[in-house]
């Protein structure tokens, strides 16, 4: 769980990159929605410190909390495989992992006319995504295990299970746009400056996104909420805009990372053959721990910035 949504949020070469550049797309800003993006990547604190602590348990092989309790607890049972899963190669699944990135990269440079951060993110996704779903078909089809009616049926199963996850995406757009039109973050830019410090204001912003989407559960809502409110902030009082995106980003992420309704907790659980709520309650201090140390590295980067 501590490396899927703070990878995808490090690495914007998915949809979660194609989401936010939308969002943005909305207002003018000094820079481009694209190098804002890039540039919120080396101030999301909160996806770097967790992939650190990530880090640590490896090098160490240490745990803590309740997460050394449970494990104290586990019998660890030795099992053999009985069956060969067959067809299986590492092919079908790099190839157009590889595809996807180096394609992603070669249409921003097109759509861009050879300036990549002045290239259309959206459509560079849309088009990387389909020339990676070909590849797989091709190599899928070529390995003669798997017939074009069988891909079909993979295919459209998958759409299937991605509709919610579309329907959230629509919702969130539309919610983008509604508090935009409404003038919700010109409102909150002016009482912020009137009765907050500026230095911060990036910390508030980070801890009311953790708060938003550990109790709605989803890290992409939080984005349309904040995301409008936090631009017309950039505006008005001259914050840099890497920083505020990176901290909305962030608080997002760690409702993402522990929210015992967020479905990537879910789906981190029930792959693992862990109990949800004892996953969710064994990972809350690593997230809390790492959503303080962030809450600081803002203060601190806001105060030398500011």
């Amino acid at each position: 769980d501590s490396t899927s949504a703070p990878v995808c949020i490090l690495i914007l070469l998915n949809g979660w990159g194609a989401y936010i550049l939308g969002l943005l797309g909305n207002y003018e800003l000094s820079e481009s929605a694209v190098s804002v993006l890039w540039g919120s990547i080396g101030y999301n604190f909160y996806a770097i410190i967790t992939l650190l602590i990530v880090f640590y348990t490896i090098s160490f092989d240490k745990v803590h909390g309740p997460l050394k309790k449970a494990e104290e607890q586990v019998e660890y049972q030795k099992t053999e495989l009985q069956e060969e899963v067959k067809g299986t190669k590492a092919r079908y699944m790099l190839v157009p992992l590889i595809t996807l990135i180096g394609s992603m990269v070669g249409f921003m440079y097109w759509s861009g006319n050879g300036d990549i951060a002045s290239g259309s993110g959206s459509k560079s996704v849309l088009y990387a995504t389909i020339l990676a779903c070909v590849v797989a078909y091709l190599l899928m089809v070529s390995s003669r295990q798997f017939t074009h009616h069988k891909l079909v049926d993979i295919g459209f199963k998958g759409m299937g299970e991605l509709l919610p996850l579309v329907a959230i995406v629509l919702l969130s757009l539309t919610l983008g746009a509604s508090l935009k039109d409404l003038g919700t973050g010109t409102f909150v830019a002016g009482l912020v400056g009137d009765y907050l410090p500026i230095y911060l204001v990036v910390p508030v912003l980070f801890v009311t996104g953790a708060v938003i989407s550990f109790t709605t559960g989803t890290s992409w809502g939080t984005f349309a909420i904040l995301i409008p409110i936090g631009v017309p902030l950039i505006q008005a009082l001259g914050l840099p805009p890497s920083l505020v995106i990176a901290a909305i980003l962030g608080g997002g992420v760690f409702g993402d990372h522990c929210s015992p309704i967020s479905d990537t907790s879910a789906v981190s659980a029930i792959a693992s053959g862990c109990d949800l709520l004892t996953h969710v309650k064994t990972q809350m201090p690593y997230a809390l721990f790492a959503g303080g140390l962030t809450f600081v590295a803002y203060l601190v980067t806001s105060i030398i910035v500011l």
